[in-house]
């Protein structure tokens, strides 16, 4: 479970790892389904927090910051108001996660939002992952008994 969390984490920051595949390899190989979905959505969670970290860093030190200033305001308003909902949306589909968790940062949208949103969303898409790739291992062997 360890090796889980470990892929998942680096699944969640700019590195790009087929991270369901393990969750649901996992799970078929006897994990329990739910310790699977709750290790890999922290996993994940931990990873896009360092992906934050990053855009906040980047672009708190730029000399961007300073040119980009009147945009940086704008993205920081939108975020306030639907930051969270973009994040749980990114963190549910299969969308690129680390691009809305890097602006995030860049942004400065409240941590404390960024971290519910994802882990809402997360726990939900690992959830389905889990669950649905459990009925089609089922359909396909079912020889392996119950997951």
């Amino acid at each position: 479970m360890l090796g889980l969390f470990i892929v998942i984490f680096i699944g969640s920051s700019p590195l790009p790892v087929p991270v369901e595949v393990f969750a649901l390899t996992m799970v078929s190989l006897g994990a329990s389904p739910l310790a699977t979905v709750v290790l890999a959505s922290i996993g994940a969670t931990l990873g896009g927090i360092l992906t934050y970290s990053i855009g906040y860093g980047i672009f708190r030190v730029s000399c961007l910051e300073s040119k980009m200033k009147e945009k940086g305001e704008k993205a920081k308003r939108w975020f306030e108001h639907h930051g969270a909902h973009a994040v749980f949306f990114f963190a549910l589909a299969p969308l690129p996660y680390d691009a809305i968790a890097l602006i995030s940062g860049a942004a400065r949208m409240s941590i404390t939002s960024f971290v519910t949103a994802t882990l809402a969303g997360r726990l939900l898409r690992y959830a389905l992952v889990v669950s649905g790739g459990q009925e089609v291992l089922k359909l396909m062997y079912p020889y392996l008994g119950s997951l």
